[in-house]
């Protein structure tokens, strides 16, 4: 059973305005990568972030090349990958892997491009990330219904994507977690933000009818209540 739905997937990505988080984990990818002290002749890059991860590696000088591929691959079968069995020796993916339904799938399918040796680096919302927003809108919805619905997507925690890793078939795993706070207006400017970077809300299993009227006010009550940014507004932990 699918976990998401991908004909909204790619029609919300297409309105996709947004990449400065894409950017900031772009840069926070080229400084992991300076830690191996290796250089890499071939790099694979999946990222939805106008080449910004492929630009941030090659100017940290370890790279020598790199080729973007396009990313709604992750989400085709794997029977068909879009390069040949271990035609890189580093493989990067930056912001897709929270959208894949099948996240070992695809973590095989990347070791299947890499040449024996070759290092996987990727990065992606998880962990406590958006849990602010996730714990408002379930509260608002107990209150108005009297249940909750999938409004936000899954989270897979540092201890668990070491796991996939390993399920994938990849060699000495690590994953660690980094937490960036953001500030935001209100709930509105937040909800702005997210349908620019397209997260917007493509479970499988979301609710296909109409909200009710009150439950993003009552949210936005709720959020300012329970998380306010120390100089105003509210926070968000990404």
């Amino acid at each position: 059973m699918e976990l998401f739905d991908y004909s909204a997937w790619q029609h919300v990505r297409r309105r996709k305005t947004s990449h400065f988080l894409d950017q900031i984990a772009a840069g926070r990818l080229a400084e992991r990568l300076e830690d191996f002290h290796a250089r890499f002749e071939n790099a694979l890059v999946w990222a939805d972030d106008e080449g910004a991860t492929a630009a941030a590696l090659l100017a940290g000088g370890n790279v020598a090349g790199a080729r973007c591929v396009e990313e709604g691959t992750f989400f085709k079968p794997l029977s068909a990958p879009p390069f040949q069995a271990g035609q890189a020796d580093l493989m990067v993916s930056n912001g897709l892997l929270q959208w894949a339904s099948d996240a070992p799938g695809v973590l095989a399918l990347c070791r299947h491009g890499l040449r024996p040796g070759g290092l996987f680096l990727g990065v992606f919302p998880g962990g406590d990330s958006f849990h602010e927003l996730r714990h408002v809108l379930a509260l608002a919805e107990q209150e108005l219904r009297g249940g909750i619905s999938p409004r936000v997507m899954p989270a897979i925690h540092a201890q668990a994507g070491a796991a996939l890793l390993q399920r994938a078939g990849f060699h000495n795993p690590v994953a660690d977690s980094d937490t960036l706070t953001l500030t935001y207006s209100s709930l509105m400017a937040l909800m702005h933000e997210f349908r620019a970077m397209g997260w917007t809300n493509i479970l499988a299993a979301r609710p296909r009818r109409a909200p009710p009227r009150q439950l993003f006010p009552r949210a936005a009550a709720l959020y300012e209540e329970m998380y306010p940014a120390p100089g105003g507004g509210i926070r968000l932990t990404a």
